[in-house]
C-alpha cells in the first residue's frame, strides 16, 4: 500500500467513527441517523411521545436530580434537555444529568395503548380504581421504594414492573 491509499483509508475511518455515537454502555452501538432528534433519522423516541423522569435516590443525589423527579417531557424535548442521555432501550434512558447521574427516563403509556397492570392492593385498599389510571410506565425494580407508587397514582399514572437495568460502569451496587 502507498502513503496515499493508507491516508485514504484513514480518512474513511474517521468519517465512519465520527458517524457512530455510543447509544448504551454495555458496547451496543447506533448510527447518529437513529439517534436523530430531528425527526429526519429513527430513533428511539418520536416528537410526541412523552417520558417521565425518575430519580435515583442515589446516596450522593443531587438536587437537579431531585428536581427532575416525576417530571414529564416529550420526546423532542429529551436531547435538548439531556444532551448526554445513553438510550438504554426502547423504553429506558439514562439522563445523563451530570457524570455520576443513575437517573432514569422511562416511557409513559397511555392507557388505551397497553394492558392495565394490575393496581397493588395498597392503592386499591385507599380506593384507587382502574378510572384513576391514565397512564402506565415500566418501573426497573431498582428504581422502587415505597413512596412512588403514591407520587404516581398522583398524577394519574401506575407502573407495570421490569427487571433491573444494566448498571453504567460508573455506577457501583448499593451495599
Amino acid at each position: 500500500m502507498t502513503l496515499e491509499m493508507i491516508d485514504s483509508v484513514n480518512a474513511v475511518l474517521a468519517v465512519q467513527e465520527a458517524a457512530w455515537l455510543p447509544s448504551r454502555h454495555d458496547g451496543h452501538w447506533i448510527p447518529t441517523a437513529q439517534r436523530d432528534p430531528s425527526g429526519h433519522g429513527v430513533t428511539f423516541f418520536g416528537e410526541n411521545d412523552q417520558w417521565m423522569f425518575l430519580r435515583s435516590d442515589h446516596p450522593n443525589m443531587c438536587d437537579t436530580c431531585a428536581g427532575y423527579h416525576l417530571t414529564q417531557y416529550f420526546g423532542g424535548e429529551l436531547r435538548s434537555e439531556f444532551p448526554n442521555l445513553i438510550v438504554v432501550d426502547e423504553n429506558s434512558v439514562y439522563p445523563q444529568v451530570h457524570p455520576n447521574c443513575f437517573c432514569l427516563l422511562t416511557r409513559v403509556f397511555p392507557v388505551k395503548d397497553v394492558e392495565l397492570p394490575p393496581i397493588p392492593d395498597k392503592l386499591r385498599d385507599e380506593g384507587v380504581t382502574d378510572a384513576d389510571v391514565k397512564s402506565v410506565i415500566e418501573l426497573p425494580e431498582d428504581y422502587y421504594d415505597d413512596e412512588l407508587p403514591w407520587e404516581l397514582i398522583a398524577l394519574g399514572v401506575i407502573f407495570k414492573p421490569k427487571p433491573k437495568l444494566k448498571k453504567l460502569e460508573t455506577e457501583k451496587e448499593s451495599p
